[in-house]
């Protein structure tokens, strides 16, 4: 039962820098996998909850590193947590990287130089063929931050 799970859990794991990496098998996206209590958990929940009982929507990374397990680089959170941890350090994709994105860096600046030069944003949402929201955004520097 339980202690046969965290011994086999701590066998698949090896001390890299700071952190205690996940060597077993990884999703693509580099979190570890583990089979236990019936069903394949994301390696660095299931300890968290063994450990802490806690199963938070989010267990988060403050390492940085998915395939880290070790306690003290985790901390529980929410999917806003997370999101916004990630988009903090950079790790979303923003602007045109972004697959939805549906204007250039040039043309977000041509809207922002437009506006300044005083065109209204009904007329610049029109123009660009975007939501006055999306224009809204834009001039607030919440979104196409660079």
């Amino acid at each position: 039962g339980r202690q046969v799970s965290a011994s086999r859990f701590w066998s698949k794991t090896r001390v890299e820098g700071g952190c205690l990496v996940w060597t077993a098998s990884r999703y693509p996206s580099g979190y570890g996998s583990f089979g236990a209590d019936g069903r394949v958990w994301r390696a660095h929940r299931w300890i968290f909850y063994r450990v802490t009982g806690l199963l938070p929507q989010s267990v988060l990374h403050t390492c940085d590193n998915p395939a880290c397990v070790k306690l003290q680089h985790l901390e529980a959170g929410t999917q806003a947590t997370n999101r916004r941890d990630a988009a903090n350090k950079g790790r979303l994709p923003c602007g045109e990287g972004h697959p939805h994105a549906k204007l250039t860096w040039q043309q977000v600046r041509d809207i922002r130089q437009r506006h300044i030069d005083g065109e209204n944003q009904r007329s610049l949402a029109k123009r660009f063929g975007v939501g006055r929201t999306t224009v809204q955004c834009i001039l607030d520097h919440k979104t196409w931050k660079e």
